[in-house]
């Protein structure tokens, strides 16, 4: 009796200080920090692709419909303070491997810019061009590869996810 309640001590005592909450080394990123505040690291927030616009971040979402989102943040992951006042045109590929743009513009129910190509052409993946215009000046940024999100086929919606 005396040696099970020796390891079952030995056993919490092990589990108690393998439990305990130690922080993340220097230089290495918590999850807790990430989860706070993705786009401050660079990472997505609505599923799409991250670039940099001149001093902000921009993630851009090419729907295979012709839709395309955009969420432009601060290097620190703030939203812009009066996106209203901003103008995005996004350059996309489309279907028979020529380029065309659309303008989007800031909808607030949405907190991200929306816009849509033009006419009937449909984004495919590929190289996407984002320029911001904002209090006078203009920032471009470039993503080589972009992904397009399919358009769902038995109604509902697509989301996209990044692991």
């Amino acid at each position: 009796m005396r040696r099970y309640s020796t390891l079952l001590g030995l056993a919490l005592i092990l589990m108690s200080v393998g439990c305990s909450k130690k922080s993340a080394p220097e230089g290495v990123p918590s999850a807790q920090s990430n989860s706070a505040n993705p786009a401050a690291a660079g990472q997505p927030r609505v599923g799409g692709s991250v670039l940099a616009l001149g001093d902000n971040y921009a993630e851009v979402l090419p729907h295979a419909d012709g839709q395309i989102e955009a969420v432009v943040t601060d290097h620190a992951g703030q939203p812009l303070g009066e996106p209203h006042l901003a103008s995005l045109v996004a350059h996309v590929a489309v279907k028979g491997g020529a380029e065309t743009d659309a303008r989007l513009a800031w909808d607030p129910a949405r907190e991200r810019f929306v816009g849509h190509t033009k006419g009937a052409a449909r984004p495919v993946s590929g190289p996407l061009k984002l320029e911001m215009t904002l209090q006078g000046k203009t920032t471009q940024g470039l993503l080589p590869m972009v992904p397009v999100l399919p358009t769902p086929h038995m109604g509902g919606r697509v989301l996209a996810r990044r692991s």
